[in-house]
């Protein structure tokens, strides 16, 4: 009896030490180190146990491409407080998700930018141990782009124009680039036709050079918007479709890039010296294309007569003007239409045969996809070629304002960085000189069409207002200096400041008075122009006197 109680006894003690040693295994362990993570798969319910104390358990798991990622811990210890922590391919961490109590469930959730190894591991924030399992699964949900990469500009993705382009802004913050070339000048249209009901789209507009252009925003989230602008010169262009709201989503965008080509045959001929020369006689045809385009002609007239220029159709909404120089780029007179759509002709007689230029312009500046045409016509006028010889002749720095005036004088200078005095007619001295040249707008601001720190330079006034502390400066545009007999009421306003431009009048203020000067040259690189003057101590200019 005693040897049988022994022996239950012992097979009794077997028993209890077996169990003691089954409680505390975890099928997944070792795995306290993400080099041990265990592998496991998506979409599967997992078990482990926080054994013992302090116990870390990692895991390991592979997605085939960007997406949102899910752990969800379902089921824990009622005295473990969870912590799950993600893990890159390199054990380099990414983020944490914690409970706030004890017994807690938690759902780590974030969007995955790039598919690869990715490591979990789940622990215990009160450092216990526990006899019951937890258990988790980790689920994910692809969204896949096409295009990406293609957050950089460097990477952007080649896309053909009239196609329906879808793309996905994920992850967070994310910027999708495309590239796009077009042919010629033309006005180009990007549409958002569909975008995320919480998206807030941006559409910015880059140049070859990752020249940043222009943006076009959304007011409100789920906005469709489309930008639109001239496009001046042919070549590679890149867009960028991004969020506002900077967040992410699993539901795609989609857009249009539409381009409606300008064609002009003319052009460049934007400034003087890229005149396009043309036949006398003949109807010809351009566009006023980007907005505040100025097309320039030339041609040569081989004696004097009476010179018409004639402006046969132009587009509905263009007020034209109709610009003539002389052989140095000297403005003779300008003819402006009254109202938008109204054709016009300039008529002058012409004393001297040689080189001459028109510029066609819109004094509403704007763009037109409809061409205007004009004619240029000389009538002869030999039998009063004396007369007209004698009352244009030029003497020393006298210049002709109208073939029935009396010629009139006015000095010429060279205007520099070093200040000049025009009622003094010399350089002068600071700070009583009346004003310097500068290669950049007066105020420092950017001008859109002229850059700084290019070909361009500036007169700055050295007396500013006293009110608002502003360049006192006003382009009259390609206009004979003869014809400004007032100062403007109104001066140029940044961050429109127009530089000095060949053949154009400024009026500005002087430090004792006003003076109306016509460009005649520049040089950009020793930031000097040569000009013609007239000065005044009053707001009035008298040509007769000068």
């Amino acid at each position: 009896m005693r040897k049988w109680t022994l022996v239950s006894f012992s097979f009794a003690l077997i028993l209890l030490l077996t169990s003691c040693c089954v409680h505390g295994q975890d099928i997944y362990e070792p795995n306290n180190q993400l080099g041990d993570a265990t592998g496991i798969d998506l979409n599967q319910s997992i078990r482990g146990s926080i054994f013992p104390a302090q116990d870390v358990d990692s895991y390991g798991f592979d997605l085939k491409s960007p997406g949102i990622l899910k752990v969800s811990l379902e089921s824990v210890p009622v005295d473990m407080r969870p912590r799950i922590s993600l893990y890159g391919k390199n054990f380099n961490g990414i983020t944490n998700k914690d409970a706030s109590n004890a017994g807690d469930t938690i759902t780590l959730e974030i969007d995955v930018a790039e598919p690869g190894r990715y490591y979990i591991a789940v622990s215990d924030l009160n450092s216990k141990s526990y006899d019951v399992e937890y258990s988790f699964n980790v689920t994910f949900e692809p969204v896949a782009d096409s295009m990406e990469p293609n957050n950089q500009l460097g990477d952007a993705t080649g896309i053909d124009l009239n196609q329906s382009i879808r793309g996905s802004i994920f992850p967070a913050q994310d910027v999708d680039s495309y590239g796009f070339d077009l042919k010629s000048p033309g006005i180009l249209k990007v549409s958002l036709e569909s975008v995320p009901v919480d998206m807030r789209p941006r559409i910015s507009l880059y140049g070859k050079n990752f020249n940043g252009i222009t943006n076009k925003d959304a007011s409100n989230a789920g906005d469709t918007i489309t930008l639109e602008i001239d496009v001046a010169e042919p070549g590679r262009y890149y867009i960028a479709v991004s969020d506002l709201n900077s967040k992410s989503y699993d539901v795609e965008y989609s857009f249009n890039v539409t381009f409606e080509p300008v064609a002009d045959s003319m052009e460049p001929n934007n400034q003087l010296g890229d005149a396009t020369g043309i036949d006398l006689n003949q109807s010809i045809r351009g566009s006023i294309f980007p907005a505040q385009d100025v097309d320039s002609y030339g041609f040569d007239l081989k004696s004097p007569g009476i010179l018409k220029v004639s402006l046969e159709s132009v587009p509905v909404d263009m007020r034209p003007r109709i610009s003539l120089y002389g052989k140095n780029f000297n403005g003779i007179t300008n003819k402006d239409a009254s109202n938008a759509g109204d054709t016009v002709t300039l008529e002058i007689d012409v004393a001297e045969p040689g080189r001459y230029y028109i510029a066609v312009s819109d004094l509403n500046s704007k763009s037109y996809d409809v061409e205007y045409s004009f004619k240029v016509i000389p009538e002869s006028m030999s039998d009063e070629k004396g007369k007209i010889e004698n009352a244009t002749k030029q003497e020393g720095t006298k210049t002709s304002i109208d073939s029935t005036k009396t010629s009139i004088s006015y000095l010429e200078a060279n205007i520099t960085h070093s200040g000049f005095d025009f009622s003094e007619g010399t350089a002068g001295e600071y700070p009583t000189y009346d004003g310097e040249t500068i290669n950049w707008q007066p105020d420092g601001a950017t001008n859109p069409d002229y850059p700084r720190d290019s070909d361009y330079i500036w007169w700055r006034n050295t007396h500013l207002d006293d009110v608002n502390s502003a360049s006192q400066t006003k382009d009259m545009g390609a206009v004979d200096i003869s014809t400004i007999q007032t100062v403007p009421a109104e001066w140029d306003k940044s961050p429109l400041i127009p530089p000095l431009l060949l053949g154009h009048t400024i009026v500005a203020k002087c430090n004792d008075g006003y003076v109306k000067f016509q460009v005649i040259s520049i040089d950009s690189v020793e930031w000097t122009a040569h000009v013609k003057y007239l000065y005044s101590a009053d707001t009035t200019f008298d040509d007769t006197n000068s």
